[in-house]
């Protein structure tokens, strides 16, 4: 019976980390995808951080995200245009990527909170998770530009990607858990 037991936790263990790692691949692929603007690109990590976060649990979404930014300020190339470092994380995408960490828990916490998954539920899980990267992103932009040219270069140029990214991501999301 215990070695059952431990066969089936390994299995759970080792199954958690190739989904896991697979997140962790899925979020480095997908910021490569990038329109580049100056001085904040548009990227659609946000996107793969909010969609994962929605599909795995809790847990396994902070190590992930936390995985994502670690490696990334230590030097790995898998920020948006395989940048990395602490350069960019004290320039101006810095705030948007450490806005992923508490977007991804409040995108997680939202939907557990509701009782059905339902266009709603995902669509405002996802746009609070989208709001906690921009006050972040924005705040730190502002710091380093002033308020004015924050709100001219880390907001308006994304109003109209990001809704179309929103709303992309809510069908996806509604399709997956049919």
């Amino acid at each position: 019976m215990r070695a059952l037991f431990l066969n089936n936790v390994k299995v759970l263990f080792l199954s958690r980390g190739i989904r896991m790692a697979l997140a962790f691949i899925a979020i480095c692929i997908v910021a490569q995808l990038s329109i580049p603007l100056k001085p904040v690109p548009i990227t659609f990590q946000d996107s793969a951080i909010l969609l994962l976060a929605m599909l795995l649990p809790e847990t396994e979404i902070l190590i992930v995200v936390s995985t994502y930014l670690v490696l990334g300020t230590i030097g790995l190339p898998i920020f948006a245009g395989f940048s990395a470092g602490w350069p960019v994380l004290l320039g101006p995408t810095g705030g948007y990527l450490l806005g992923f960490l508490p977007a991804a828990l409040l995108a997680n916490c939202m939907l557990a909170w509701f009782k059905t998954r339902s266009l709603l539920s995902y669509f405002t899980s996802a746009a609070l998770g989208t709001l906690i990267v921009f006050v972040f992103g924005i705040a730190w932009l502002a710091h380093l530009v002033g308020l004015s040219a924050a709100y001219h270069f880390g907001l308006v140029p994304f109003l109209l990607t990001e809704t179309i990214k929103l709303l992309s991501l809510v069908l996806l999301l509604k399709v997956l858990h049919r």
